[in-house]
């Protein structure tokens, strides 16, 4: 996946924005293959409520290039698994 993928609004200059869709997304996998764990980012807070009050659509923008990453991620496993439809 390259930085392409992670174009507008979000940027490889927003590290912020970068740790909050690799953040959803594990959680997402985790959700999806009933992985258990705890997800303790406690310093990152200040910078995610900041981000969301500069953008209260941020976490839907998040969420859904989050999404994507995951497809893409499955979508390569059952290419090299020969599961692919």
């Amino acid at each position: 996946m390259t930085s392409e993928f992670f174009e507008q609004p979000f940027s490889d200059s927003d590290p912020v924005a970068l740790r909050r869709i690799a953040e959803l997304g594990v959680a997402f996998l985790c959700a999806e293959f009933s992985i258990d764990g705890s997800i303790s980012h406690a310093t990152y807070i200040h910078d995610y409520l900041k981000l969301l009050e500069d953008d209260p659509k941020a976490i839907f923008t998040a969420a859904s290039k989050a999404q994507a990453a995951v497809d893409y991620l499955r979508q390569l496993i059952l290419v090299e698994t020969g599961r692919a439809a």
